[in-house]
């Protein structure tokens, strides 16, 4: 994975914000590609059931909702990233701060390995502490959650990271 370190190459990112959520089995995620005058800001949500990854709770929302959003980078041609997130894994496991212990954060680093054309840059914000993205991206986490409905193919993006692992 590459990283921003230049600040005229951080501006020309587009900014995404990602949450998670998870209940009883179900596995729910947020993005939000943050508008500007020029591009108008992008809502996916998602709900899955997959036993393999609900052990992980909403860790694997967040991590799904992470790779949705590079995937989408990589299928519209956006070749930066800076990322917000709520969970620390979410940019230690990228940076290699943490080592991969688990499935999931396997997967993950897998996901990120394949997808190095899209350069990200990952910030973590405080969980409800007010954000008006992050606020955003968890409740449509939740109402993805709370209505299992998807505004995404997300067996199509499964399928796709069923190739990965």
């Amino acid at each position: 994975m590459r990283y921003v370190d230049d600040e005229n190459h951080i501006n020309m990112c587009r900014s995404v914000y990602v949450d998670g959520s998870f209940r009883n089995g179900i596995i729910s995620g947020a993005i939000i590609f943050v508008g500007d005058e020029k591009i108008s800001t992008e809502e996916f949500y998602f709900s899955v059931r997959n036993d393999q990854l609900s052990k992980h709770r909403n860790i694997s929302g967040e991590i799904l909702a992470t790779m949705y959003a590079i995937y989408y980078a990589v299928e519209n041609s956006i070749h930066c990233l800076k990322i917000y997130h709520d969970y620390e894994g979410i940019g230690k496991w990228a940076s290699d701060e943490w080592k991969a212990k688990t499935e999931i954060a396997h997967l993950y680093k897998s996901f990120l390995a394949a997808n190095r054309s899209v350069t990200c840059q990952f910030i973590k914000v405080d969980a409800h502490s007010g954000d008006k993205y992050n606020s955003r991206a968890d409740t449509l986490a939740r109402f993805a959650l709370n209505t299992l409905k998807s505004n995404i193919d997300i067996e199509k993006f499964m399928n796709h990271l069923s190739q990965l692992y």
